[in-house]
């Protein structure tokens, strides 16, 4: 069929071993199978490749590729390179410890012959310490407002979730890979700007494996990344805010408030205390008082 919808499913993977299989058969459990899946390994030195070619072994009808890098460049290179080689318009994310429910890209389906659209974000569910947590992307998204106005107020995209037209992603210009974190959030950004056409989707779509090791659990480096990309951008949104100042001081302090509960989150109350309360002097709030408080138990 000339018009039907394809994907190009896009895997990033370091060392995944111990969740790529969940990741791969929630793919391959699809209603919907009209898709192609593009691993991208980013020098893995577990199993995690054996584990692939053996499971697609199992699935001779699945069209897929696995590309192996010689140099460990972070999951923004491996998602470009495999995006270099991807066969159809459509590119959806999936992080190589995160899962799909089946019925996932169907929803898609029907969303992109029913609207104008070049990027489909749903909600998720956090796994974390064998609890499930929604989180509802969709009630932080303000649709009022400038998108990129409203990522820099909150980030409410998240890569699990993105489903994205490839003209978007080549206007863009793809992710930076000098930013080994928050990568996804400065190419959100620099969407943003470039004719973004969000359309979100209230179903949680997708579950998000929160684990020691996975990127956003580096709650250092990734403030750092945040604090360039903040420095990178800050000319454009003098550009479209109003009231650049404010909005540049309130994005300061909450990219270290945020990051302050994160390193709550890991018991470090010293670094995280502090942080939170310098985000503070930026932009103060009552709220993070109750998010610590719901942290530690009081």
């Amino acid at each position: 069929m000339p018009n039907e919808i394809m994907f190009s499913i896009i895997i990033p993977t370091y060392n995944s071993s111990p969740f790529i299989e969940e990741t791969l058969e929630s793919v391959c459990n699809q209603t919907y199978q009209g898709f192609e899946v593009i691993i991208s390994d980013d020098c893995s030195t577990d199993n995690t490749v054996e584990l692939i070619a053996s499971f697609f072994k199992k699935h001779p009808n699945i069209n897929y590729q696995i590309l192996k890098s010689k140099i460990n460049g972070g999951a923004g290179a491996a998602r470009n390179k495999a995006v270099n080689l991807a066969t159809f318009d459509w590119i959806a994310f999936l992080d190589s410890d995160d899962y799909w429910v089946d019925y996932k890209l169907a929803h898609v389906v029907d969303v992109i012959q029913k609207n104008d659209t070049n990027y489909i974000f749903h909600n998720e569910i956090y796994l974390e310490n064998n609890k499930e947590r929604k989180v509802d992307y969709i009630l932080q998204y303000d649709e009022s407002i400038h998108p990129f106005i409203a990522l820099v107020r909150r980030n409410f995209l998240s890569p699990t979730s993105a489903i994205i037209h490839q003209t978007l992603f080549e206007r863009a210009g793809g992710f930076d890979t000098s930013l080994r974190s928050a990568q996804d959030y400065d190419l959100w950004l620099r969407m943003s700007l470039s004719d973004l056409k969000l359309h979100p989707i209230q179903e949680y779509l997708a579950y998000y494996r929160v684990r020691e090791g996975n990127i956003t659990s580096n709650v250092q480096n990734r403030l750092d990344c945040l604090l360039k990309i903040i420095n990178k951008h800050k000319n454009e949104l003098k550009n479209i805010s109003p009231d650049s100042r404010r909005e540049l001081k309130h994005w300061k302090g909450y990219v270290y408030s945020s990051c302050g509960v994160m390193f709550f989150r890991k018991k470090d109350y010293l670094v995280g205390g502090f942080y939170i309360v310098y985000g503070q002097f930026f932009n103060f709030r009552v709220d993070w008082v109750k998010r610590l408080g719901k942290i530690v138990g009081l």
